[in-house]
């Protein structure tokens, strides 16, 4: 946890640029940074194939344990998509951009339950709900594309987050094709999630 909240992390690269940082003598290069984008789900496999044990054929991440180890040359490696998702909105008035930009529903304490074992889960009422007003995103290469659920309807944005890094101009209309393809891979990306 980052100590953000739930909506502010699909603008800008703030929350999205997390150090991690490993020390392993013998495992792990001293002072080498991986040269591109690593994804969360790309640490335990990281971690796993650096202790010598087979990551699970269901992990959705690549190990980067190529990037990190001691006297070798890190290969370079493919760019994969980085996906983006909000979950449970806390509250409708905290006054951030992203308020502007979601379905609304009630407060937590409203779709929110305490079950007998202490935890606390979704009310099944409000779980198609809460799937659809959830915000999704994908980083792929120079560009970034949000998917965002309104009252009045989808809102797609596209960024150019290189051109562009705190994400202040929206480029969409002027990249039809870039948002055509990775609205598709954002698709295939969460295509292993859908039963």
């Amino acid at each position: 946890d980052r100590g953000l909240g739930h909506g502010e992390h699909l603008w800008g690269s703030e929350a999205l640029r997390v150090p991690f940082i490993l020390r392993w003598p013998g495992q792990v290069a001293a002072g080498r940074e991986v040269p591109g984008r690593a994804r969360a789900v790309d640490v335990a496999p990281t971690l796993l194939e650096l202790m010598g044990v087979p990551a699970p054929e269901a992990f959705q991440g690549r190990s980067l344990a190529s990037q990190v180890r001691p006297d070798t040359k890190a290969p370079v490696l493919a760019e994969l998509p980085a996906l983006l998702e909000t979950d449970v909105w806390f509250s409708d008035r905290d006054g951030q951009r992203y308020q502007r930009f979601r379905l609304p529903y009630p407060w937590l304490y409203q779709t929110m339950t305490v079950e007998p074992s202490g935890d606390i889960s979704l009310k099944p009422e409000w779980e198609d709900t809460v799937e659809r007003a959830k915000h999704r995103g994908l980083y792929l290469g120079r560009w970034k594309l949000l998917e965002l659920p309104t009252p009045e309807g989808l809102r797609v944005e596209l960024y150019d987050v290189q051109a562009d890094p705190e994400e202040r101009h929206e480029v969409s209309a002027a990249h039809p094709e870039v948002v055509a393809h990775l609205r598709e891979r954002l698709r295939q990306e969460r295509s292993w999630a859908t039963p």
